[in-house]
């Protein structure tokens, strides 16, 4: 964990430096980057099982190993999807803090359905038990057992906040400032959703319907623009912007819009 942690930091600490225009400064944090990432999947990574070992010199793999290393893009690119797939079989048995970093990993990874299903969980290790223990605002743990001494009001335990307007509603900014958007929704087995995600430049307005079709609403505010990725059914032969046909490329389960939107736009994957 803390391995992922360091490799995380010096990504982020290369994207800084080239955000500001250091070119050398982002080059040096790349190069540590790159190398130290490939001790660290050469060293800690399973392939047969698909999962990150504790650390060097045991075999024992806890969640916890592998859900930062797949909520940082640290696993190899090819074993993601059998790594989310892994993760999403032994539940919610990370804490509260950790959450966040699993069901990030699990979204970003094709497991929208176990994500889903992990927030409202029956046990006491979900958000659907503190609804129902009479909260009504996060906790910093699952339960008081977990955790007597605990705060009732923990910002760490508020993961479905960002959580549900990144991803089931889908809109992430691409550029700084939200000049453009990237609204891409992942349904997992609900058949709606719809909600309004702020911004700099007002609010992105999404609703949508799935059934036998995926239907969405999107209203964008002035001056952004959005690009488009969408679910796929195996029977689904392309995408209509209001109402008339859009060029659109199938990768998978999904379908990226060649143009991008911008106002208020009807969209529909016949």
């Amino acid at each position: 964990v803390v391995n992922a942690f360091h490799l995380a930091a010096l990504n982020q600490m290369k994207d800084l430096a080239e955000a500001v225009g250091n070119r050398r400064d982002a080059a040096d944090f790349g190069e540590r980057y790159a190398k130290e990432l490939a001790v660290y999947q050469k060293s800690m990574f399973d392939p047969a099982r698909s999962v990150f070992r504790d650390g060097a010199g045991t075999d024992h793999a806890s969640q916890h190993a592998s859900l930062f290393a797949l909520a940082f893009g640290l696993a190899p690119e090819a074993s993601r999807p059998a790594v989310a797939k892994w993760l999403a079989g032994r539940g919610m048995a990370c804490s509260v803090y950790a959450a966040q970093y699993l069901l990030e990993g699990l979204f970003e990874n094709g497991q929208a359905d176990a994500a889903l299903r992990l927030m409202v969980a029956p046990g006491d290790r979900s958000w659907r038990h503190m609804v129902e223990s009479g909260t009504t605002i996060t906790w910093e743990a699952w339960d008081q057992k977990y955790k007597p001494n605990q705060d009732w009001n923990h910002a760490w335990g508020a993961a479905p906040a960002n959580l549900l307007p990144r991803f089931v509603l889908g809109a992430e900014p691409l550029t700084p400032g939200w000049k453009q958007a990237r609204i891409r929704p992942q349904t997992g087995t609900l058949t709606s959703a719809k909600g309004k995600v702020p911004t700099p430049s007002g609010p992105i307005e999404v609703e949508w319907k799935n059934g036998t079709s995926f239907e969405m609403k999107l209203t964008l505010p002035k001056g952004m623009t959005a690009k488009l990725d969408l679910p796929a059914t195996t029977s689904s032969k392309g995408v209509t912007l209001n109402g008339k046909p859009s060029a659109a490329k199938r990768i998978g389960d999904r379908w990226l819009v060649d143009e991008m939107v911008s106002g208020a736009v009807m969209i529909k994957v016949d």
